[in-house]
């Protein structure tokens, strides 16, 4: 079992790496209703990665030497590419997109229930074969069912993290009620992620909406310096992040506070880490030119940021942190 979870948890790190359009009509930027729909209607955690446009933008190819070179630094890389090869699954021509949310619960509680759609063009007879395989390796800890005539991997230990075959074109991982429920028939007809995405543009190849506290998903202020040096950040109630490839990459986001004072306080105090960072990096041109694109600015009671990165930005960092 630690093997495979440890190919799922590469896996979702991987995907920002490859892809393919995905296809159906669009909702968000370029994410597709239809995957959107398979998601639980009450989750606060909402991202979608568009991996191949991602993976064809200038600004990827550029960093691909550096990509590849921390893909190999991986641990049990061997494993994860093994288990590609046997299930006949081409990170780079098969799989189209990812999405991920994150329902109910608190925080980083047992109770969160963790949904990932991964779309793609899959051979399911040749991938249900090596999760046979696979997790085999542990007997008892998975229970093999069909539903519906699809195949359900239920993980017995970590519900969490039990698998379903939807299609040749969707693997599922998440919590078993929810797969039980998708591989029935059920799906999110209620519309219910309008309201959370309404912030984030057309267009975008990545964005993920936050619509929780960020202190029930940071970690406590206690023996966390970045926290307990960002204190106003855990009084955000809700965040979002968007980013867009082409020969670099642009983003922005906000968070919104309860308050207007909390939302300036905030933007002050990432000011101030701007410029102490730039400090930092007073002798690496390209690094504080970097810096001096991002903007913070405030807005009633959201603090908005603005930024973009370029290669040339990323190559001058991975000098940078070389030097520590």
């Amino acid at each position: 079992m630690k093997r495979f979870l440890i190919v799922c948890t590469v896996l979702a790190t991987a995907l920002l790496q490859y892809s393919c359009d995905s296809g159906g009509t669009p909702f968000s930027g370029r994410a597709s209703y239809q995957e959107l729909e398979l998601l639980p209607p009450a989750s606060k955690v909402i991202m979608f990665a568009d991996v191949r446009a991602i993976n064809n933008s200038v600004f990827v190819k550029e960093n691909e030497d550096l990509l590849q070179e921390k893909w190999h630094s991986e641990k049990d890389r061997k494993s994860v590419d093994e288990f590609f090869e046997k299930t006949g699954i081409d990170l780079k021509k098969d799989i189209v997109a990812v999405y991920f949310a994150l329902a109910s619960g608190e925080g980083r509680n047992a109770d969160d229930r963790i949904a990932v759609v991964v779309n793609g063009n899959f051979d399911l007879a040749k991938v249900a074969g090596q999760l046979d395989e696979t997790l085999q390796e542990k007997p008892g800890e998975w229970d093999k069912k069909s539903i519906n005539m699809k195949i359900m991997f239920k993980n017995e230990h970590d519900d969490n993290g039990s698998i379903l075959l939807l299609d040749d074109q969707n693997i599922l991982i998440g919590n078993s009620g929810w797969l039980e429920k998708i591989a029935a028939g059920t799906r999110n007809k209620e519309d219910n992620f309008r309201d959370m995405l309404q912030d984030v543009r057309s267009g975008k190849h990545f964005w993920v909406v936050v619509n929780k506290g960020m202190n029930e998903l940071l970690p406590g202020k206690s023996n966390n310096p970045f926290t307990e040096r960002f204190a106003p950040l855990l009084m955000a109630r809700r965040f979002a992040l968007s980013a867009e490839f082409s020969d670099k990459l642009n983003f922005e986001g906000f968070l919104q506070f309860d308050e207007e004072q909390n939302s300036r306080l905030f933007a002050d105090l990432a000011r101030g880490g701007l410029a102490a960072a730039r400090l930092a990096m007073v002798d690496n041109p390209a690094a504080v030119d970097a810096l001096n694109e991002i903007t913070i600015e405030t807005k009633d009671k959201r603090t908005y940021i603005r930024g973009e990165i370029t290669a040339r930005t990323v190559a001058a960092v991975e000098e940078q942190s070389n030097k520590y």
